[in-house]
């Protein structure tokens, strides 16, 4: 059996001390729109359970996939959208000269795949390239919207216009914020502000990682170096830093926040809920 099909498991990550090495934590897919825990954070919050057929009937289906899995690839047609049910997935973009450069992290909830969208009115003409690629930093689980149909859709109901364009606001807004961390700062103050953002956004999108102080870290070194701007080795040093300050722990698949107010202090971070985002 080749790793892709393997079966997968629910496991409990706070029982098992915050591993997943023995089992993984299966992918969640809902029953159905009237059940989906997402609903409140992602482009169907504005309709009530009487109405999800204006979306339950648009979508294609549901997909899983393995952890390190494309989503979606840069310069590639973008012919679907897709909402995260579980996992996380990294969106990033291939520069000029060869180097990727991570732009966000994007947890259940997220709406994604717009990224190559600038006009509705591109439909009308041709399909538009996806600007970034999303991998996936986990087993995921998505449901699927044809981007085929979507100028229609979002014209016949306003108020499914009204979430996306706050959905795009808010993943530039997000975007902005990444890019202002790859300026003249430190890298060990980038990789405190990334860790907080992304501890901060995981209790809320992702509650079933996080155990108190600690959380279930999927991200690799190579992804935390592409997010940050930064080479492996600057990511292996300022998490030594932290470490040894004795603001942070920070290893393979687990992470600690030792001391709350250091790290805030080092990073120069305040909780902004505008950013607070899947």
């Amino acid at each position: 059996m080749s790793p892709s099909e393997r079966p997968l498991v629910r496991v409990d990550l706070r029982r098992e001390g915050g591993q997943a090495s023995r089992a993984e934590a299966a992918p969640f897919v809902p029953a159905g729109c009237d059940v989906c825990p997402i609903r409140k954070h992602t482009i169907c919050r504005p309709y009530a359970d009487d109405r999800l057929d204006v979306l339950s009937k648009y979508k294609t289906g549901n997909r899983t996939l393995r952890r390190s899995a494309s989503l979606t690839l840069q310069g590639e047609p973008a012919t679907s959208f897709f909402n995260i049910f579980s996992g996380w997935a990294i969106t990033s973009v291939l520069l000029d000269g060869g180097q990727r450069r991570g732009l966000d992290i994007r947890m259940p909830g997220a709406f994604v795949g717009l990224d190559g969208l600038r006009t509705l009115e591109q439909f009308d003409q041709r399909i538009p390239l996806h600007a970034a690629s999303v991998e996936c930093s986990t087993d995921l689980s998505v449901c699927v919207f044809p981007a085929k149909g979507l100028p229609a859709l979002l014209r016949d109901h306003p108020l499914l216009s009204v979430r996306l364009n706050d959905i795009v606001l808010g993943q530039n807004a997000r975007l902005q914020n990444s890019l202002a961390l790859t300026g003249h700062i430190p890298s060990r103050n980038r990789l405190a502000a990334f860790v907080l953002d992304t501890f901060d956004r995981a209790k809320r999108f992702s509650p079933e990682m996080v155990d108190g102080p600690k959380l279930r870290w999927p991200l690799t070194q190579e992804v935390l170096g592409d997010a940050l701007g930064v080479t492996n080795v600057q990511v292996s040093n300022s998490a030594k830093m932290l470490r040894e300050a004795g603001a942070l722990l920070l290893g393979r698949q687990r992470l600690e926040i030792l001391n709350r107010p250091l790290l805030e202090e080092i990073a120069n971070y305040e909780l902004n809920p505008r950013l607070l985002l899947p």
